[in-house]
């Protein structure tokens, strides 16, 4: 690579549409866009280790490297000096350079920030895509549409809907009781076999019921 096109790559990231992840002390973040790239430069460097499909690295030079963004995620790369190892975060998002003006940091805010979420702009709506990797990513990302009518969300995986049952069957096996949630199509129902419980279901289950829901009625 000549030096015009490593210089170049350091404008090919996008750090204003990727808001960095917190990071844990003494790792240091790269955020780039699939298809760009970034030039770190990092002295007398032994082993390079790459944890992650997101990004991939190429020496170039003397105590440099050239980081490229393949697809949307999170790689971790690690650089191990005759000083000690020196770990990067490389957060790649699927961005359209020309929409990057359409989101505000605030909305990347929202997103799990280790599942590799993409924002994109398409017929006017905002398009989230990605996929959950727990219950919590898919609360993170449901929110999103309270704030941004347009946005539309990848619906709940099945395991995400029997993962949200599962714990509100424990809340109420803990609770001593009979009762159970089923799931019905889009929607869930409790035993009838229990109704004397119902109350006192209902009861337990008051802080899961609109998760429940959430969950059903938008599965896929």
């Amino acid at each position: 690579m000549t030096m015009l096109a490593a210089l170049l790559s350091l404008m090919l990231g996008i750090p204003d549409c990727v808001p960095a992840c917190p990071l844990a002390e003494g790792w240091q973040s790269i955020n780039l866009g699939v298809g760009t790239q970034r030039v770190v430069k990092v002295p007398d460097v032994e082993k390079v280790t790459v944890e992650g499909e997101s990004a991939e690295i190429k020496p170039i030079g003397s105590n440099q490297f050239l980081v490229i963004g393949n697809m949307s995620g999170v790689s971790r790369i690690r650089f191990t000096t005759l000083k000690g190892v020196i770990p990067y975060r490389v957060s790649v998002k699927n961005l359209d350079p020309d929409s990057c003006g359409w989101f505000k940091p605030s909305v990347y805010d929202m997103l799990p920030c280790e599942s590799g979420f993409d924002v994109l702009m398409k017929d006017g709506q905002m398009v989230v895509i990605g996929t959950y990797r727990s219950v919590d990513d898919w609360q993170k990302v449901s929110a999103i549409p309270r704030r941004w009518v347009t946005a539309k969300i990848p619906p709940p995986t099945k395991a995400i809907v029997d993962k949200v049952i599962r714990d509100a069957n424990g809340l109420l096996r803990d609770a001593g009781l009979r009762i159970r949630v089923h799931r019905i199509g889009k929607g869930f129902v409790l035993s009838k076999a229990f109704e004397a419980e119902t109350a006192k279901a209902a009861e337990v289950l008051a802080a899961q019921m609109q998760l429940l829901r959430d969950t059903t009625a938008a599965a896929e």
